[in-house]
């Protein structure tokens, strides 16, 4: 998450900049990093679409570039937030903090999908 203020890591306003790699690691679904990625598509993972929209080749690991990533996301977030990709929201107001918790028929759709992918 981006701190309040910038950091020295920091070298764009932009959500989603990645300041230490450019890897989510292996995508292997033997491997924690791959099933937790694999359980991630199922329910509709942003992150992990943008990250297929920028991916760079890196072997078995998810890798990105970094500076197309923070543009996906900052523009995907923007998007979805507002609904009109101009960063501003649409008669939300501003401290207002939304929680997403999955439903059952999510984690059972997402189990189910994940079965039948083996």
């Amino acid at each position: 998450m981006r701190p309040a203020g910038t950091t020295p890591a920091h070298q764009t306003d932009r959500l989603g900049e990645l300041v230490c790699t450019n890897s989510f690691k292996s995508e292997d679904p033997t491997n924690a990093h791959g099933q937790l990625k694999r359980e991630m598509l199922a329910l509709g993972s942003l992150l992990l679409q943008v990250a297929e929209e920028t991916r760079v080749p890196a072997g078995s690991a998810l890798a990105v570039d970094r500076d197309l990533f923070s543009a996906g996301m900052t523009s995907a977030i923007s998007h979805r937030e507002t609904g009109r990709g101009d960063g501003r929201r649409r008669g939300a107001s501003q401290g207002a903090k939304k929680t997403m918790k999955p439903t059952r028929w999510a984690m059972a759709s997402a189990r189910t999908s994940i079965s039948a992918q083996d």
